[in-house]
């Protein structure tokens, strides 16, 4: 699912992802999370 986040297609023939598309990923879920901090501040932060 990060993989994808990043940029992965996940087709037959494609293999596995690799580390520019894990890395855009998280890149992208940190920004989706820091988005949801913002409009939810009634939810706490974790550690």
């Amino acid at each position: 699912m990060v993989a994808k986040l990043g940029g992965f297609l996940g087709r037959k023939c494609d293999g596995q992802p690799g580390a520019t598309a894990l890395w855009r990923g998280l890149a992208r879920l940190s920004d989706i999370t820091d988005t949801f901090a913002i409009f939810h501040p009634s939810i706490p932060a974790g550690p």
